[in-house]
């Protein structure tokens, strides 16, 4: 009885709350498609006012519920039950607990989530699984589909739109100059490709108001690129699930298809019919025209891979778990926040180790 006596304000608490909170909801979800016309149109005065209203909307609303709730809690108590102690329990729930209304719109308003569209099936497989999490997931978040058309044949970016809505997936676009920027450099074009482009994405995301972005990187492309920066640039470390932008302040990336293969995101591909371009750069172009003479590096390790996974399936696990299994003590040395470290450091301060 006692139990009981608690948890019924508290459901009763719970349900009373939902209403401001759905109309915070309400007016955040409905900024999106405002802030994403707004912003493809480079009409960003108009982006930052939808985004100024909204929030004030929210705020005031927020803040309203506070001032209701607070003077009339006990008649909203007993407007569900007349038992005194609960009337009283319940009074004090929703007192306190309406002084979070105004900090969950601040939230409402600010989290936006940006999942960073490319050309090929793992980006657009991630997109339709936030999608779909959006829809029936149980924690609410704003989802805009950003794009960047980096200078893209027609015949690509028209595939790339195609796809977009045949999956029912609206995109936010914006144009740059990438592929032409990169096209004349010889050494490395890739990487600073990839540099290039992510600038231009946190950057854009950014003016959306957007704080998270999630990139389609999936499992086989963190052991790929662990053995790419072992081989070609002699040193150890990989993608993370999760980072913090060093840049771009407030900013985090996200890769929610960390440990999917992507032989799984094939499969997904094939048995809906789908078909996705590759990588369509100069680069990519220009290759193929002289009978794809050379290859990215990328593509060169993971046909490395391919060929020992045969023989040992065991070791594309293990290249995973080298990067989770590094004994400092036996390295010769590591960097950490900026600051570089030495085995010799403590060198005659600690135990022996196996030898």
């Amino acid at each position: 009885d006692n139990n009981q006596g608690i948890l019924l304000p508290h459901r009763i608490v719970l349900k009373t709350e939902r209403l401001p909170l759905n109309v915070g909801i309400g007016i955040c979800l409905g900024m999106v498609p405002l802030l994403a016309y707004s912003y493809s149109s480079g009409n960003i005065k108009r982006m930052d006012a939808v985004f100024r209203f909204g929030r004030g909307a929210g705020l005031l609303i927020g803040v309203a519920s506070v001032i209701l709730y607070y003077i009339f809690a006990p008649a909203i108590i007993q407007a569900f039950i007349e038992d005194a102690d609960t009337v009283r329990f319940g009074t004090q729930f929703l007192r306190a607990r309406c002084f979070a209304t105004p900090l969950m719109f601040l939230c409402f308003s600010m989290v936006h989530f940006t999942q960073a569209i490319g050309r090929g099936k793992d980006s657009f497989l991630l997109a339709k699984l936030l999608q779909e999490l959006q829809k029936h997931g149980p924690v609410s978040f704003d989802l805009i589909f950003l794009t960047m058309n980096p200078g893209y044949n027609e015949e690509n970016w028209r595939m790339i739109r195609h796809n977009a809505e045949l999956l029912g997936i609206p995109l936010t676009v914006f144009e740059t100059q990438v592929f032409d920027a990169v096209a004349v450099i010889e050494k490395n074009p890739c990487y600073l490709c990839a540099r290039m482009r992510r600038g231009y994405l946190y950057n854009n995301a950014r003016l959306l108001g957007c704080n998270k972005i999630a990139l389609g990187h999936h499992y086989d492309d963190v052991i790929e690129t662990i053995l790419m920066g072992m081989l070609y640039a002699g040193k150890i470390e990989t993608m993370l699930p999760k980072l913090h932008s060093q840049h771009f302040e407030g900013m985090e990336l996200i890769r929610p298809l960390y440990l999917v293969r992507e032989s799984a995101v094939r499969a997904w591909r094939d048995y809906n019919g789908l078909h996705f371009i590759q990588c369509a750069c100069r680069f990519t172009e220009n290759t193929a025209s002289y009978g794809a003479q050379k290859e990215s590096k990328r593509a060169e390790v993971k046909k490395l891979i391919a060929r020992l996974a045969e023989k040992e399936p065991v070791i594309e696990a293990n290249i995973f778990r080298s990067v989770e299994n590094i004994n400092l003590r036996t390295v010769m040395a590591w960097r950490k926040d900026g600051k570089s470290y030495s085995f010799l450091d403590d060198y005659d301060l600690q135990g022996t180790v196996s030898d």
